[in-house]
């Protein structure tokens, strides 16, 4: 009997260990899809604001020599 009870106790805890890294692979997946996602996201917005930094620094120019011609320009 000690022996098949010891069996059926290892066979227990193996299964449980089974389930708890299981659970831990799958939690790890999640965070893993997680920072993925927030590295996308940040990317993104990283394109977006290099767009509308450079549109910016060319309505900047055009401003600029706008001015220029004016102040030139002005009698």
């Amino acid at each position: 009997m000690y022996v098949q009870d010891k069996l059926k106790t290892t066979v227990e805890s193996t299964a449980l260990l089974r389930q708890q890294f299981a659970d831990g692979t799958r939690q790890f997946e999640s965070y893993v899809e997680h920072i993925t996602r927030l590295s996308e996201e940040r990317e993104a917005v990283a394109v977006e604001l290099q767009v509308e930094n450079n549109e910016l620094k060319k309505k900047i120019e055009q401003l600029t020599q706008q001015l220029a011609c004016e102040s030139s320009c002005t009698p």
